[in-house]
């Protein structure tokens, strides 16, 4: 019965029956931990202490300011909502302001509409990020919703359990990655414990390519998961949840998969999003700092990182971005109009921030764009970084780039082995692909800017003979790629990466690559899961050993010759050849790039006489510390 029905026959009860009614109109505000304040109508103005939910009484639209995670002060306006008590006792039918209290009663709207956030733990990390929420929570703000969000590999469970209690959400949704997944999950499943009425959503890059795996084993504390971008989902979501339409309504929500007691439900997927809607909230901590855009005596500048574009026309074979159609029907790049970016960046400008990454796969593809782009980080005095391709770069692009305050530049190199390249499609061009990197980095180290050289290693070499198939990389392919990488390119950074398999990519489901893979057959989003694993009684195909924390692979499911020992050497060839090219005069001092964790252990840097030495721990030691 739905809830217009029920208004009307309650209506019907009140003209039969002995009921009184008072009705007034209420404004509730909830207090945030960064701060609460009201002004009424008549000027007046209250603090709400956080954790505290306050009634006032006014017929007229009021002003909220809230504080919360350092947004700063933000303010919106609220309307009052009907607060209607009933009691039993004689009252005459006839007087007009039964009528009044019958027709509030059926057009009374419910309060609800909060909404809490989370990204989970993510326990390996090469370098700041921020979560995608930030978006999710600034559509949903502009839409008139309460919205918290929470980074949990930050602050902690602890502040996610008071939030809960706190705030007493009644939508919490979670994005995770494949590697986070088995937090993601308990972190729902505490949420369904603290909070048993609450809708749960969980969306991101694992649900989006693996979301049919979670069901229906986390059937009971996740309601829903969100495949695709998921603005105009979480939106419909919310509103449904708050208009009490959530049951009717959700199998009619694009996007959506369910669990309905029985099956997997599908609704119709959702389109692709408009990159103009995505303007993120701008919660800041020092985790988010990119330590490039550091000051020349190490203060850190404050730094927010924004999306720009969406979708990949590449179609490299290890990459989710490049291979997820996001919506579309072919691969296309959808970027941001100049003006939303303006936008974000005048707002960020105005908070403070003084640097900004700008999160595009192939930022310099539309040239004229990305110029505009960094002109406008000129204009609001922000210093930049971003991601790109050197085949879809210019001397003059380099130049103006450097002019308008680019610090850092980085692009997936992966290998130098031309047979390699063609077997991860990277490129169909090996030798045009090479001499691109070649002019590219000589041009960027002249004009100021950084970059890293990020290799993968473990990826298989196409072999060409009577038919196309393929073999595993060599230890020899990882020494020339490193050689040539460190030596040629002379980059400021050095990051290896392992192949890591991804979940809906073609090295994890591709039948030709089936001699790469931990398991037989595809690979698909149910081995991340500690508990599709349990239920299907499989053996989990990653690989935690402490030397991956180097690669950024831990946890991560590798190609089966990519054994630990082997990982060491190709460290450990690395390592050797830094060392001997920062002993060169005029050179870049080339800094391998590990988690924190592992460098802390087992990577150690000298820095003296100008030159950076790098020690590595023997193998052994490594091997015998537990990693987290």
């Amino acid at each position: 019965m739905n809830q217009k029905m029920v208004g009307w026959i309650a209506a019907v009860f009140l003209f039969f029956s002995s009921v009184s009614i008072q009705a007034q109109r209420v404004i509730e505000v909830f207090g945030t931990y960064g701060g609460t304040s009201v002004r009424l109508a008549n000027e007046e103005i209250f603090d709400v202490r956080p954790g505290e939910t306050r009634f006032f009484h006014s017929d007229l639209p009021a002003t909220l300011s809230t504080r919360a995670e350092s947004l700063g002060w933000q303010k919106r306006t609220v309307n009052p909502e009907w607060d209607i008590k009933i009691s039993f006792r004689e009252l005459d039918p006839t007087k007009p302001e039964r009528l009044f209290c019958i027709a509030a009663l059926i057009g009374k709207r419910n309060r609800n509409g909060k909404v809490l956030l989370f990204s989970p733990e993510l326990f390996e990390r090469t370098y700041p990020g921020r979560p995608p929420i930030y978006y999710l929570s600034s559509v949903l703000r502009s839409k008139g919703f309460d919205v918290l969000t929470v980074d949990v590999d930050i602050v902690g469970r602890k502040k996610f359990i008071k939030l809960l209690r706190d705030f007493k959400p009644d939508i919490i949704g979670g994005t995770s990655l494949s590697v986070q997944i088995n937090e993601a999950m308990s972190l729902m499943e505490l949420a369904k414990r603290e909070c048993p009425r609450v809708i749960t959503i969980l969306g991101g890059n694992h649900a989006t390519a693996a979301g049919e795996y979670l069901y229906p084993i986390h059937a009971s504390y996740l309601d829903a998961v969100v495949v695709g971008e998921g603005l105009t989902t979480i939106e419909f979501i919310a509103g449904a949840v708050k208009g009490r339409k959530w049951d009717s309504v959700r199998n009619e929500i694009p996007g959506l998969l369910q669990w309905d007691g029985n099956r997997i439900i599908r609704n119709k997927p959702a389109l692709a999003e408009d990159p103009n809607k995505f303007s993120p909230d701008f919660p800041y901590h020092p985790t988010y700092n990119f330590p490039i855009f550091n000051l020349d005596n190490g203060t850190p500048r404050k730094t927010f990182q924004a999306m720009t574009a969406f979708g990949c026309q590449n179609a490299c074979f290890f990459c989710f971005s490049s291979t997820n159609l996001r919506g579309e029907a072919t691969r296309v790049e959808r970027r941001m109009s100049l003006s939303s970016v303006e936008a974000i960046l005048r707002r960020a400008s105005e908070q403070g921030y003084e640097a900004v990454y700008i999160d595009d796969d192939t930022f310099t593809r539309d040239r004229e764009h990305a110029l505009e782009v960094t002109r406008l980080c000129k204009k609001y005095n922000l210093i930049f970084g971003c991601h790109t391709r050197p085949d879809c770069e210019d001397e003059s692009l380099i130049r103006e780039f450097a002019a308008n305050g680019c610090r850092y530049m980085f692009s997936g190199f992966e290998t130098i082995v031309p047979e390699i390249l063609k077997g991860a499609n990277k490129t169909h061009d090996p030798i045009g692909y090479r001499d691109a990197y070649l002019r590219s980095y000589r041009l960027k180290n002249e004009t100021g800017i950084l970059v890293s050289a990020y290799l993968i290693h473990g990826m298989p070499r196409v072999v060409n003979d009577n038919r196309v198939r393929y073999e595993i990389d060599t230890l020899e392919d990882s020494r020339a790629s490193i050689e040539f990488a460190v030596r040629e390119l002379n980059p400021t950074y050095l990051s290896m990466n392992v192949l890591r398999f991804l979940p809906d990519v073609p090295f994890s489901f591709a039948r030709q690559f089936d001699f790469l893979r931990p398991i037989s057959g595809p690979l698909h989003g149910g081995y991340w899961d500690k508990k599709w694993l349990e239920a299907n009684d499989k053996k989990d195909p990653r690989c935690f050993h402490p030397i991956l924390r180097a690669f950024e692979g831990s946890g991560s499911a590798i190609p089966v010759h990519m054994t630990p020992e082997r990982c060491y050497k190709i460290l450990q060839n690395a390592v050797e050849i830094v060392n001997r090219k920062n002993a060169e005069a005029g050179r870049n001092q080339t800094i391998i790039v590990v988690d924190p964790w592992f460098e802390e252990r087992f990577l150690h840097a000298d820095y003296s006489g100008g030159i950076r030495t790098h020690y590595l721990a023997p193998f052994e030691t490594i091997e015998m510390t537990k990693s987290i």
